[in-house]
């Protein structure tokens, strides 16, 4: 998309959600194995430098895979601990960049204080994402209540389900709060 006429003559580059929403679910799936995928613990790397969202991810992910027994130094801990590169090297090029490795909360945070002041929605500022969730992905509640119900009668799927409903629930935050990491 970015390299369509309209996006060059516009000098605007869309990020890749939909691959980078693939990396972050794999990610999940890959909780529940024994020791990370370097390939899978690489995509999450690669998810981080794409979109910031995906950084609510990394410690969930890293902690899982670093915090075993016996200690000792392995690939699975390097593993383990290689996506949280990708926001070290964001944060330092932000500080090189714009001399705070925050500017970008600071950006967003400027942003959503503008949009939110000529919005005239009447809710509470957690009302839209989940008014967005029923509405707009119909499927999606009854799944995820019937994944819940499946995790718990199946004692399955606790560490996924649970890193996805923090991911979610970090976002919602972060954006009712009007702060990055989303926009």
């Amino acid at each position: 998309v970015s390299l369509l006429p309209w996006s060059v003559w516009t000098s605007i580059a869309s990020p890749p959600e939909g691959f980078t929403m693939l990396l972050l679910a794999a990610a999940i799936f890959d909780l529940g194995n024994d020791r990370p995928s370097p390939l899978v613990s690489s995509g999450l790397l690669l998810a981080t430098l794409s979109r910031y969202e995906a950084w609510f991810l990394v410690p969930i992910y890293s902690s899982r895979f670093f915090f075993t027994r016996p200690f000792s130094i392995s690939r699975s801990r390097i593993w383990a601990l290689f996506p949280a590169l990708g926001p070290l090297f964001w944060l330092g090029m932000n500080r090189i960049s714009h001399g705070d490795s925050l500017h970008f909360v600071a950006r967003v945070s400027r942003f959503h204080e503008r949009a939110s002041a000529s919005s005239t929605f009447p809710g509470n500022a957690l009302s839209p994402y989940f008014e967005a969730l029923v509405n707009l992905s119909p499927l999606v509640t009854p799944l995820a209540v019937a994944l819940v119900i499946a995790s718990v009668w199946k004692r399955q799927w606790r560490i996924e389900l649970f890193s996805v409903f923090f991911v979610l629930l970090a976002l919602v935050v972060s954006g009712a709060s009007h702060g990055a990491p989303t926009h």
